[in-house]
């Protein structure tokens, strides 16, 4: 009997490389599988890290990763969707720009990822007006307040600075499409995300939950986000089906060390 061709999504993860699989590269890669799409991946820099926090970040060589790059792109030619994670220095960053407008790729979704909840920065100092480029050539951008407060040098405290800092973020970055998630800023008993698109905010609110230190969140939904752009969602569909899936996956959480939770997939 003749085997059978299956053709799947295929999303490139650039991301860092996290040894617990609670977040970058091998969480992103463990996402998109579990959608059913097909995850190729090149990481920008190595950790240090258990499920405590990051001891200390190792800088890809820019050669290795330009290089590793071309060859699987020439190889693989068509990428539906790229995720990009935690770059950490310049040269990563401008390596990025340069392949995104050498082979004009689309759906392009960026988890802007400068800090981790314990540890040393997943973004160095002077990489942040590289990063403000990468910014303005994506799809979508999907910061947390966290990144957010930093992008802008502010402190958001309410739902009306969330909404002021999008529209401020969109305008700074020259971003048309934003999801600002609001996980971390409980207002009462419920959590907003908000999305920005076509010039107006849709706000999504959801319960918040105490305590549950869940490591890999912003990856998991970021890269949930590309795969549903893979497959031709609109933004404001992806953004839907996004946050239902999020809502699911996140449920399913296990211990395997002496810190943050993990998600089981």
């Amino acid at each position: 009997m003749p085997s059978r061709i299956v053709h799947k999504k295929k999303i490139l993860i650039i991301s860092g490389y996290d040894p617990t699989g609670g977040a970058g590269l091998l969480l992103d890669t463990k996402t998109i599988h579990l959608l059913n799409g097909y995850a190729l991946g090149v990481p920008t820099c190595l950790t240090i890290q258990d499920t405590q926090r990051v001891y200390k970040v190792y800088e890809i060589n820019s050669k290795y990763f330009i290089k590793s790059l071309e060859q699987l792109i020439r190889d693989v030619e068509d990428i539906d969707a790229v995720k990009i994670g935690a770059l950490y220095s310049e040269k990563i960053i401008n390596a990025v720009i340069d392949t995104i407008i050498k082979y004009r790729f689309k759906n392009i979704v960026l988890d802007p990822i400068i800090k981790p909840t314990k540890g040393i920065k997943l973004l160095k100092k002077n990489s942040l007006q590289n990063l403000a480029q990468l910014i303005s050539l994506c799809t979508i951008i999907t910061p947390n307040i966290s990144e957010a407060e930093t992008l802008l040098n502010i402190k958001i405290k309410t739902l009306e600075d969330m909404k002021t800092s999008i529209y401020d973020l969109s305008k700074q970055f020259k971003i048309k499409n934003i999801v600002l998630k609001g996980g971390h800023l409980p207002i009462g008993n419920k959590v907003y995300d908000i999305l920005y698109t076509r010039d107006k905010c849709i706000f999504y609110p959801k319960i918040f939950r105490q305590n549950l230190n869940i490591h890999g969140t912003g990856c998991i939904f970021s890269s949930i986000f590309a795969y549903y752009l893979s497959i031709d969602k609109n933004i404001e569909d992806a953004f839907y089906n996004t946050e239902y899936t999020f809502d699911k996956i996140t449920k399913n959480i296990i211990q395997i060390g002496k810190g943050q939770k993990v998600l089981n997939i």
